[in-house]
């Protein structure tokens, strides 16, 4: 499912974060690990000089000595895993990046953020945003918190469920991947108040308020269980699965639901639209802010199994 997993290097914390996880990662899943550099053109300021300027030759060479020194700085062994050291010219990394994906036909970036502070950390940000919006596969973003703690396979996959066709590609994708890390799985879905979606099988106007909470939330789970049962039936060994329906803001109870570092959580970035209904573009970015682990996400995992 992930043959060839691409990183964005800018030698940065949150980029040095995000090496590590891919290594993390890759070593299970038997990925390629492809190391990008971009040099920018248009003499960004808070890009690193020897990005700005000089023979791509030798960048990449500073990308491979880099890459060797924090991998044995870090206790990983780079020949554990198959790598790919590439460099690229672009007069903006996001597109570069996602040039780069399409060509060779990356199945997950990663990229490390809030690595930077004050207007470089906001460029930071803006390049991994831009990214998750016009990827043509999943992106992983992994955030620079924990110092010294090196970047973990998740041992948990919580996987957000508001009954549109992208989550459900999403379950399908996240059940796959929580297969190859030996992870179990939280499916959630959160309730929101005052009124709830046809979905959840109530008559059209019907609040919540006027259903009983327990009456709600069985007609939740068991929608979730049906969920599951369809994403699972084809599954030799499927991973353990639990469900959860809480009331509440949908990134509040997927960031309480994944509150540990070694808790990833896969999302669509869209979702049902419409004023009775969870629009998850808005949900995917607080969530993309504020968790604390790793999080992927993608505009369609369709074409990612």
């Amino acid at each position: 499912m992930i043959n060839n997993l691409l990183v964005a290097r800018d030698f940065s914390t949150s980029s040095d974060r995000a090496l590590h996880a891919a290594f993390a990662w890759a070593r299970p899943i038997g990925s390629t690990v492809h190391l990008l550099a971009i040099q920018v053109t248009n003499d960004n300021p808070f890009e690193p000089a020897e990005q700005r300027s000089g023979p791509l030759e030798r960048l990449r060479e500073q990308l491979k000595d880099r890459t060797h020194s924090d991998m044995a700085q870090s206790g990983y062994d780079p020949g554990s895993v198959s790598v790919k050291h590439e460099v690229q010219r672009g007069e903006a990394a996001g597109p570069a990046i996602v040039r780069y994906a399409e060509r060779a036909n990356i199945d997950l970036i990663m990229m490390g953020t809030t690595g930077r502070r004050g207007v470089r950390r906001a460029m930071l940000g803006s390049v991994a945003e831009e990214v998750v919006r016009t990827a043509p596969c999943p992106v992983a973003t992994v955030r620079a918190t924990a110092e010294g703690v090196p970047p973990a396979v998740p041992e948990h996959v919580v996987i957000p469920i508001d009954f549109s066709e992208p989550s459900r590609q999403a379950l399908a994708y996240g059940l796959q991947l929580a297969q190859q890390m030996e992870a179990d799985v939280t499916v959630v879905h959160a309730i929101e108040e005052p009124s709830a979606p046809l979905v959840y099988g109530l008559e059209i106007g019907e609040k919540a308020e006027s259903a009983s909470r327990e009456s709600l939330q069985r007609r939740v789970y068991r929608a979730l269980g049906e969920w599951v049962e369809q994403a699972t039936v084809d599954m030799d060994d499927p991973p353990s699965i639990d469900m959860q329906a809480d009331t509440g803001g949908p990134a509040s109870v997927i960031c309480e639901s994944a509150s540990t570092p070694r808790d990833l959580v896969v999302m669509a970035t869209e979702g049902r639209t419409g004023m009775e209904r969870m629009v998850l573009g808005s949900v995917a970015e607080s969530v993309l802010r504020n968790a604390v682990g790793p999080v992927i996400t993608a505009r369609s995992f369709a074409k990612a199994r």
